[in-house]
């Protein structure tokens, strides 16, 4: 007999610890982007403490302003607790990390940090995904138009909330507006989101170079900046910007509904 959703997410969601409810906790606050500037500062002078960073080698004014748009710029989806919690982690040897910033704290080392949370984060938001209050159901044709609906405007208010990034749109969603006449746009926008769609799986890409530079990981982003060049992809990459266009394209829709 098929399993259904309710006992497969309880086959797959991991015991807590620490980490993982500091998790959830941090991603219950407020973006970068809306917090005060001042609490960013306060972020990073905890980070640069706890790396052990000497006063004098702490960024200069100038510095510092490169380095909070950089983070605004970047990083602004993500908590100022998120922060605190990425270098707590990366002191103590959970992230596949250089902890050591040899005195300069630059933006390069800020994002490198940040990249191998983003790593370690990804599991941990599937654990939180897998237990949310999806309807149980044997397959996708099971579930009703009632509890999609519930499904979609519980999404909604993620997305508006801030909670919700585009990576973990629901694609099952997209379809299912789509399939209810809800996805209005024409053949030319598709095709723009499309384009957004690969710039987003480039710069993925890119980060994951920075995170961890080996011959395969160059490999990827060579071939697909070489597929996009020529217009088409090939092979998984295909599938995967084309779910990204669907996510890109239903999260705009939300957010400026």
């Amino acid at each position: 007999m098929a399993k259904n959703l309710e006992q497969v997410r309880q086959e797959l969601t991991r015991p807590k610890n620490g980490e993982s409810e500091h998790f959830e906790s941090a991603l219950q606050n407020k973006k970068i982007v809306h917090r005060d500037l001042e609490e960013l500062k306060e972020a990073l002078r905890y980070a640069m403490v706890k790396i052990g960073l000497r006063s004098q080698n702490w960024p200069t004014d100038e510095e510092k302003g490169v380095l909070f748009q950089h983070i605004i710029k970047k990083y602004g989806g993500h908590t100022v607790e998120e922060i605190k919690l990425a270098f707590d982690m990366a002191i103590t040897g959970r992230l596949d990390v250089e902890v050591n910033c040899y005195e300069n704290f630059s933006c390069l080392y800020f994002s490198n940090i940040m990249a191998a949370y983003r790593e370690w984060a990804k599991e941990e938001y599937k654990q939180i995904e897998a237990k949310q209050p999806i309807p149980s159901i044997e397959n996708k044709e099971d579930m009703s138009q009632e509890a999609m609906a519930d499904w979609f405007n519980a999404t909604v208010k993620k997305i508006k909330a801030g909670e919700l990034t585009v990576d973990f749109v629901p694609l099952m969603l997209y379809e299912y507006m789509d399939a209810n006449g809800n996805i209005s746009a024409t053949k030319e926008e598709k095709y723009m989101y499309l384009q957004r769609a690969a710039d987003y799986r480039q710069s993925q890409l890119e980060a994951e170079v920075e995170r961890k530079d080996t011959p395969n990981t160059r490999w990827r982003l060579s071939t697909f900046i070489s597929q996009k060049n020529r217009g088409y992809f090939e092979g998984e990459e295909v599938d995967t910007v084309k779910s990204l266009a669907k996510k890109i394209l239903l999260f705009e829709m939300v957010i400026n509904s």
